[in-house]
């Protein structure tokens, strides 16, 4: 498996695309996959905005670390940050509590060689068993059109940074380590999306050729996104249980019917169970906790309980032109994630075939409707081919067509989706990403 992972990341700069039209890149812009280096490895990738009256995060996170032991787990953890402050040794790690901190080395912020070179001293007699954490505070500043990450005002690489982490310290390669890059805005203004159509070949477009003016950072919260899998990843599928995310999810809510159950705990220690398929989670301004099997309403957690009266889209594609694969079991795929949410009293619509732009039309029609307001929550469900180019995220229709996840994130922010506004909206996309 890491011989053939090596080689697709090398071979991946020759992917087919068109630089003709503008190329969209992520809404920041530093998104990164799993590279073929930073094997057994938890990525998480933190952009923070400052405000007076409420902050903006968007955490991006790649679970791909294996373990044994759920809650059993100690970890080292090695911080370069703005202002040094050490852990406490025996507390839970803040950023994933199934690791106990067995040592803490903290300092301020330095050049990345002066970091490398602290790390290689820190780690020549590493215990493989230790959880190896290493935390970095980054300034981020979007210039020209490009976001750029910053150290005492040098511009700065990770990807080159982590590869050069493990060339200068090859025992880490195969420890299970944490990597949380917390990235600050340096602009209170931004940045605006623009979503003109691109082109991956001329029978491929994107079917939303629309700009639009919302301020990203103003105007999405309460988001949570979760992929079946990582980019340039297939997907986990059974004939007996469709894929495996939608019979992890269906057997979470089943159980919640009776006791409360944090869904992000649980999707935390999901990686426990298939760690050579790892998936991503991105939350958005998730300002609350997501429990099912409430009683009641809880402050700090949204409305999720026996009561919920929430509408749940789902969307499943299975037939694609012959350039893209075909899709099998998803009708028990389909089935996993209904059963699953109307337990918890949802509202599910279910739909089949559709192209990009049926989808589209559809959503759109969704965050328009009035009868959102009535909902506590959105689930939509998308179980389709997806791919990534130049760093977007895309999904396809069955007729090869295709939009960018960007453009599904803005079409239910505050701004366009008033009925949610701050109420949970969460996104599955299951399905082999490229």
């Amino acid at each position: 498996n890491i011989n053939v992972c090596r080689l697709f990341l090398e071979l991946r700069p020759l992917k087919e695309t068109s630089r003709e039209t503008e190329i969209i890149t992520h809404v920041f812009g530093t998104e990164y996959d799993i590279e073929p280096f930073m094997l057994n490895s938890d990525v998480m990738i933190c952009y923070i905005q400052a405000a007076e009256d409420d902050n903006f995060y968007e955490v991006n996170e790649i679970k791909n670390r294996c373990s044994d032991n759920i809650n059993d787990e100690t970890g080292i953890c090695i911080s370069f940050r703005f202002s040094a402050s050490n852990y406490d040794k025996g507390i839970q790690y803040p950023r994933d509590r199934s690791i106990t901190i067995k040592d803490s080395f903290d300092y301020e912020i330095m050049s990345p060689s002066d970091m490398l070179a602290t790390i290689h001293s820190l780690t020549v007699n590493w215990n493989t068993k230790e959880v190896f954490i290493l935390e970095l505070s980054l300034a981020g500043v979007y210039e020209s059109g490009i976001f750029k990450l910053f150290v005492q005002e040098t511009n700065f690489d990770l990807k080159l940074f982590l590869r050069e982490l493990i060339e200068q310290n090859p025992h880490l390669e195969y420890v299970p380590k944490m990597i949380v890059v917390d990235i600050f805005f340096k602009q209170k203004q931004f940045e605006y999306i623009d979503f003109t159509e691109r082109k991956r070949s001329e029978k491929l477009d994107s079917v939303v050729q629309t700009a639009s003016n919302y301020d990203y950072l103003e105007n999405t919260s309460d988001i949570l996104i979760i992929w079946s899998t990582i980019r340039n990843y297939a997907n986990i599928l059974s004939v007996n249980i469709g894929s495996f995310l939608s019979f992890m999810i269906s057997h979470y809510l089943k159980v919640s019917h009776s006791v409360e159950l944090n869904l992000q705990y649980h999707l935390n220690a999901l990686r426990m169970y298939f760690y050579q398929q790892p998936f991503e989670l991105n939350n958005i301004n998730l300002r609350k906790k997501v429990v099912f099997g409430q009683d009641d309403e809880t402050e700090g957690v949204y409305n999720l309980t026996s009561s919920t009266n929430g509408l749940c889209i789902i969307i499943r594609n299975d037939k694609f032109p012959e350039n893209l694969r075909q899709k099998f079991v998803t009708h028990k795929t389909v089935k996993n994630y209904k059963d699953g949410f109307e337990r918890h009293g949802f509202e599910c619509r279910t739909f089949n075939d559709m192209t990009a732009l049926e989808i589209w039309n559809n959503l759109s029609n969704v965050s328009k409707d009035k009868v959102l307001e009535s909902h506590n929550a959105l689930v939509i469900i998308l179980i389709s081919n997806t791919d990534t180019f130049e760093n977007v995220d895309v999904i396809y229709g069955n007729d090869g067509n295709y939009f960018t996840m960007n453009n599904l994130k803005m079409l239910f922010n505050d701004d366009s989706c008033t009925a949610l506004k701050g109420k949970l909206k969460l996104f599955i996309i299951d399905g082999p990403r490229g």
